[in-house]
């Protein structure tokens, strides 16, 4: 056989094993698989915002701002489960079960974090009166995206804290993520880049609802690569 005999063989042999089942091209397509279906996951738990957004929007009525307060409460409990979702993809890869995680996660978020679902929706109510008082006015809406930033800091510092310590109060939790985004502030402002990144991509016109059906499982993800590389690492005794 000739050296370009030889040549092609060898590169129809490399394709082979890379489009075999427990090749790379196959890998990579299942891994990312599993980022749509957990992304889907997430989006599927925001109905209630998504059907605010769409049905009614924002109103400076006392129904419109109740109603927005209400359909934030899921929030928490998602981002727990999106976070112990990606927390399975950084481990698993392709032969990670996301969507599987994902509801066990939110059904254990549902039972631990409902304490984070009332404080958000009573934020929201608040913010909403607020800006509904006085006015949408550069201050007013100012004062909420920085309420809104320092909200979500904390509530990603909380749900990564309670990812390590599954059996602590809720005392230990806010303890653990306030001191943790004191003492690592860049930790927590990597968290606020990584959402509006994500927030601004599903945002986007035309390619944004696509992305949406992607976007969310990768910045959980990166999301943990950073907590984990930057060194926030909750270790506190539980409480008994």
């Amino acid at each position: 056989m000739t050296s370009n005999g030889l040549r092609t063989t060898a590169r129809a042999t490399r394709l082979q094993r890379a489009m075999a089942y427990d090749g790379v091209i196959p890998a990579m397509l299942r891994a990312i698989f599993q980022y749509f279906v957990v992304s889907v996951c997430f989006v599927t738990s925001l109905i209630p915002l998504i059907a605010f957004q769409v049905l009614v929007t924002w109103q400076p009525t006392h129904l419109a701002i109740w109603l927005a307060a209400l359909s934030v409460s899921p929030l928490p409990i998602g981002l727990y489960a999106l976070l112990a979702s990606g927390r399975e993809l950084l481990a698993g890869g392709s032969d990670a079960h996301g969507g599987r995680v994902f509801w066990r996660a939110f059904s254990t978020a549902a039972r631990r974090l409902w304490w984070m679902s009332l404080v958000t929706s009573a934020l929201a109510g608040l913010l909403g009166y607020d800006v509904a008082v006085t006015g949408a006015g550069d201050g007013a809406l100012l004062l909420v995206m920085g309420v809104a930033a320092a909200w979500t800091a904390l509530l990603i510092g909380v749900c990564v804290a309670a990812l390590a310590l599954p059996a602590a109060r809720p005392a230990t939790l806010l303890a653990e993520a306030s001191i943790g985004a004191v003492r690592r502030p860049h930790v927590a402002l990597s968290w606020l880049l990584l959402t509006g990144i994500a927030l601004a991509l599903t945002a986007m016109p035309l390619i944004g609802p696509s992305l949406a059906l992607f976007v969310p499982a990768g910045a959980a993800v990166c999301i943990l690569i950073c907590s984990d590389a930057l060194g926030f690492t909750p270790t506190k005794a539980v409480d008994q």
